[in-house]
């Protein structure tokens, strides 16, 4: 196991407990004043030598999740526009480059599109992804994890027109495999 910490690397109030194996590792922060920004990361190894950060999740439910047509992002000089100019669409009508879905998050879990994502629900399914998209704060909770509304923490990035037209009116992909709220997401290293 390898763990290295890293000034400005991550918001350290942010960050929880990470497991490996039989090892635990908890970050408690003493006296962290709100814009303090001392940070620390925390990298480490599995079996297959893939390192992780963890970031922690919002204890709310987020099983509805949210899309958004790619053809929303416009900003032609934009890294998300570069993004969907290497993506393609798959049957379903999800946005993928590679095996990764293109989804977007709350600035809590980084802003770097491109960054990619290991996600697990609730229900077991896990899943990659690859961030296409940054949601706004001013739409996201005080931590920037979810929108308080709906509960929705990871908004999948999709081609309206393969998307099914009764997805489209319930405006939740759950129903394509995606059943379970969020329990875990780990930036793939």
């Amino acid at each position: 196991m390898k763990i290295t910490i890293k000034k400005n690397a991550l918001d350290i109030a942010r960050l929880t407990t990470v497991f490996l194996v039989s090892f635990a590792i908890t970050f408690a922060p003493q006296n962290i004043e709100k814009d303090d920004r001392a940070a620390a990361e925390i990298v480490f190894a599995n079996s297959e030598n893939t390192s992780y950060i963890e970031y922690s999740v919002p204890d709310v439910d987020s099983s509805f999740k949210a899309f958004m047509d790619y053809r929303s992002i416009t900003d032609k000089t934009s890294d998300a526009y570069a993004l969907q100019s290497k993506a393609r669409t798959d049957a379903l009508g999800f946005r993928r480059v590679g095996d990764d879905y293109i989804i977007a998050l709350g600035s809590h879990f980084g802003k770097s599109i491109g960054t990619r994502y290991e996600i697990m629900l609730d229900s077991g399914k896990t899943f990659t992804a690859a961030l296409g998209d940054n949601k706004s704060d001013r739409h996201t909770d005080k931590t920037n994890s979810y929108m308080e509304k709906t509960g929705n923490v990871v908004e999948f990035i999709i081609d309206r027109s393969v998307l099914s037209k009764e997805v489209y009116r319930l405006g939740d992909i759950s129903s394509l495999g995606f059943e379970g709220s969020v329990v875990s997401i780990k930036e793939i290293m």
